[in-house]
């Protein structure tokens, strides 16, 4: 695509105050930057980049991980994944689950 993208999702049956890991594959052709955000309340709980990992221009899929903590409040959280600028990306397996 041309500009920046992206996609979200609404998470309603994460336990308030829980560490947990989200977490996907990415494969970038021509993109600048892709960013996985954990948003609760308003807030950013968490957020990783490509360009927090070692990310060569079209390699092969690369995973990418962040942990997070529930609020105690029990609202939903939301998992936003963004491209910034032109350019296409590819992002598969994305999930959360608890940390061990």
């Amino acid at each position: 695509g041309k500009k920046d993208d992206g996609v979200a999702q609404q998470i309603g049956t994460l336990a308030p105050n829980r560490t947990y890991i989200l977490s996907g594959y990415v494969k970038m052709k021509s993109a600048q930057e892709v960013v996985f955000f954990v948003n609760q309340d308003n807030k950013t709980l968490a957020r990783v980049s490509t360009k927090d990992i070692q990310f060569k221009e079209n390699s092969n899929w690369k995973f990418i991980s962040v942990k997070f903590e529930t609020s105690d409040s029990g609202d939903d959280v939301i998992v936003n994944i963004e491209k910034l600028g032109k350019g296409i990306a590819y992002i598969d397996d994305v999930g959360v689950i608890p940390n061990p």
